[in-house]
């Protein structure tokens, strides 16, 4: 009998679950707060020639702007150095969809060292955008060495490594990152001409830049735009060997790296932290927590971020 009784349940919960109106049901969801604001990005280095601005707009969850609704023309981009208007902008029109991009030329002294800097974005439809970066100290870097064949992993992979020994300012909090922005490498293929004679040709090879590996320094971790980022809450005021594992493809052939190490601001590094964990909760869907991008914009979103960089060029 319970048995009976429990199909005719199941026959009926299965009936009711698949009428018209199971299938029809709407379920009501508020929407988040929202308000509109400009969204500014502006990540200068000491030394540059152009400053370049990406600025845009924000939109509710539920709204669907269309291509090339994000970004605006018609603000009023000033920076101040240490309370003083510097420089003033207006931007134009984007020039296409897809570039939103400002770029404003200045002398590569622009940026001093210890100043402070607001960038303040207005515009009469948006509240006003602003934030404030102090220009960090020109990273000192004792040497860069590279391990071409560090370790080898139970696949079989090679892992190499780039070392840069860099000495830590005692008493500051600084942030540092390490990157290698492009590499090349050249094959050689020996060809047996008839008359027994052996001819050369060499083909050269480019990368924008390397991918680099998880770090086995617990100090360090990985950065996003392809960075090992550390600060120096433990190994303040010493010398400290910053390293950046790459997978190594180059199967013996030579090679030149182009190595990047930066001093860069505490909202930068946590910039690049966030940035590469949102990326990789993206990667698993809905099985993870999603991850806020960090963003020191008041008044707005996004991120201002100053940099020193060395730059390196290794051959191996």
């Amino acid at each position: 009998m319970r048995y009976i009784i429990f199909l005719l349940l199941s026959s009926s919960l299965f009936f009711t679950a698949c009428s018209d109106d199971f299938f029809s049901q709407t379920i009501e969801v508020d929407p988040p707060d929202f308000k509109k604001s400009i969204a500014v990005h502006a990540l200068p280095t000491f030394g540059d020639s152009i400053l370049s601005v990406m600025l845009s707009r924000n939109f509710g969850i539920f709204e669907d702007p269309g291509q090339g609704a994000y970004f605006i023309s018609g603000a009023v981009i000033e920076i101040f150095e240490n309370g003083q208007s510097k420089l003033i902008r207006t931007n134009p029109p984007p020039k296409d969809a897809f570039n939103p991009i400002v770029e404003i030329p200045i002398a590569p002294d622009f940026f001093k060292v210890g100043n402070t800097y607001e960038m303040k974005v207005t515009h009469p439809d948006f509240p006003v955008a602003s934030s404030t970066q102090v220009m960090p100290h020109l990273v000192q870097v004792d040497s860069v060495k590279v391990r071409a064949n560090g370790t080898i992993t139970p696949d079989g992979e090679r892992i190499g490594a780039i070392d840069a020994y860099i000495k830590d300012q005692s008493g500051v909090k600084n942030y540092y990152a390490i990157s290698v922005e492009g590499e090349k490498a050249f094959f050689v293929n020996s060809v047996l001409n008839p008359d027994g004679s052996i001819t050369y040709d060499t083909f050269y090879y480019s990368n924008n830049s390397i991918y680099p590996a998880t770090p086995d320094d617990p100090n360090s971790a990985l950065g996003a735009f392809r960075t090992i980022v550390v600060s120096d809450e433990f190994f303040d005021g010493k010398t400290y060997r910053l390293t950046f594992p790459f997978y190594n493809y180059s199967n013996g052939s030579s090679s030149t790296y182009d190595v990047v190490v930066r001093a860069i601001t505490e909202d930068f590094y946590i910039f690049l932290l966030s940035s590469q964990k949102k990326s990789d909760a993206e990667d698993f869907g809905i099985f993870v927590e999603p991850v806020t991008l960090h963003s020191n914009v008041k008044g707005g979103i996004g991120l201002f971020g100053l940099s020193q960089a060395q730059r390196f060029v290794i051959e191996q």
